[in-house]
């Protein structure tokens, strides 16, 4: 018996410890695997985007509320989200209370409101459930969940691999019909990029980069998952390369000059790195019309997009409107959808954003210029700093934790929360994706996993 599952059955809860142990086997595998869905495939009114994982994720949670089996032990990472957290509801709902009783804002000020105070929840919540249930569940069950979790998508995209060989008009139906089966509302259907269960084609590169690669690149560790794990890397580079999302590819070149120079597999990534720019160039020289070089064509001849500009200015627009609007205060969570024409003065500016978002409901497009606008400077700061805490402690755990294999899982860590947070400023919109907390859990779910083997006999 490994000293976690030792450590699990000498918990105190209203259940047997077996009972309580595969209860967290159980969630853990369940909310991993549907990783790969960022939403409910069903149509809930004024929400465009609910993960599946962070929907299950709410069950969990009054599952083990109901039952009695929730344990909320402190750690310095939970403190520092629970301040962002609180101090986020505080302001916005007095912001939401000024905007509506002061200023008579109309009432889609308060919907917006509960919908971006509803993503903040989710996510909390699923950090807080993910932390719970990895700190009982082993190295080894993470990297082969996620493995499994990955080939469903990994698989479905290689379909556009297939449509660019052939350019069948049966291919492009399938994508299309298994899109609509599996993604509420599927705005996306270009056979010609991949974009997996993801909305679009940028998103679902967030979760290439963010979790199937790194977990991937722990899998080629393990003597078990090396033949499988290798040729995920390659699935994945070629899922990376048809997204034909510049974001995307900016983000996987990032993920690996970090890791580069954190020391992180340094010896792995010499061997891939090869293969990764002999698989991009070939695909680039014999794929020249795709949407990477359309946007480059409009970047290099002066041209804009509603892409182009959503990107840069989400998070440099909200910046540079802190000298002439509220933004250094903050409008509150959900303020942008009343206060647009003051943060984007600009009325191209601000028609692209509206023309990519809900027209009652504008949004800044990146999660930094969101929380810029909304949260204000105190926001803002409190929000670098839960990053700054989670490696902080990753690297304190490095050196504390008695498991190589926890070790590794910490260490790649590390690149992956720098390469997330460098994403909030290019496109990550929102609270409820969970993206943004499956790491901060992974490093706070070893922190009380060692935290209780040390006052725990093994």
């Amino acid at each position: 018996m490994s000293p976690t599952d030792s450590s699990i059955s000498q918990q105190k809860t209203n259940n047997p410890p077996h009972t309580v142990f595969s209860y967290y086997l159980i969630f853990a595998i369940a909310l991993l695997f549907v990783l790969p869905f960022e939403s409910v495939p069903i149509a809930i009114p004024q929400i465009q985007v609910l993960p599946f994982t962070t929907f299950a994720a709410i069950f969990v949670f009054l599952f083990f509320f109901s039952t009695r089996t929730f344990l909320y032990r402190s750690s310095p990472l939970t403190r520092t989200v629970g301040v962002f957290v609180l101090y986020a509801f505080l302001m916005s709902t007095v912001a939401v209370g000024i905007d509506t009783w002061i200023f008579n804002a109309p009432p889609d000020r308060i919907l917006a409101w509960l919908r971006q105070s509803g993503a903040l929840a989710g996510g909390t919540i699923l950090f807080l459930i993910l932390r719970q249930i990895l700190s009982r569940v082993s190295v080894h069950t993470i990297i082969l969940t996620i493995l499994a979790s990955s080939a469903l998508p990994l698989s479905f995209s290689l379909l556009n691999v297939g449509w660019h060989i052939s350019y069948h008009p049966l291919v492009a139906s399938l994508i299309k019909q298994i899109r609509f089966a599996f993604v509420k509302d599927p705005y996306f259907f270009n056979p010609s990029r991949a974009s997996g269960f993801s909305l679009e084609p940028a998103h679902y590169g967030l979760l290439l980069v963010l979790i199937f690669l790194p977990i991937t690149f722990l899998a080629l560790h393990k003597k078990k998952f090396k033949g499988i794990a290798f040729v995920c890397f390659i699935a994945i580079l070629i899922n990376i390369i048809f997204t034909f999302s510049i974001t995307t590819h900016i983000l996987f070149a990032l993920f690996l000059i970090l890791c580069a120079i954190y020391g992180v597999y340094r010896r792995l990534l010499l061997t891939l790195l090869p293969i990764a720019v002999i698989l991009i160039a070939v695909f680039m020289i014999f794929l020249p019309d795709n949407y990477i070089r359309t946007q480059f064509d409009f970047i290099f001849v002066g041209g804009k997009n509603d892409t182009n500009i959503t990107r840069l200015y989400g998070t440099l627009g909200s910046f540079l409107s802190a000298t002439n609007s509220y933004t250094i205060i903050g409008y509150g969570l959900g303020g942008t959808a009343t206060h647009i024409k003051n943060i984007l003065p600009d009325t191209q500016l601000r028609q692209s954003f509206i023309h990519t978002s809900w027209e009652n409901m504008p949004n800044i497009t990146t999660l930094m210029g969101r929380i810029w606008v909304e949260l204000g400077f105190i926001g803002f700061i409190l929000f670098l700093i839960i990053f700054f805490t989670a490696i902080k402690l990753a690297k304190s755990l490095t050196r504390e934790y008695p498991s190589q294999e926890d070790r590794l899982l910490i260490r790649i860590a590390i690149p992956s929360l720098c390469t997330l947070l460098f994403a909030t400023m290019l496109q990550y919109g929102s609270f409820a994706l969970p993206y943004l907390w499956f790491w901060l859990a992974v490093i706070d779910s070893r922190y009380l996993s060692l935290r209780f083997l040390q006052k725990s006999p093994t």
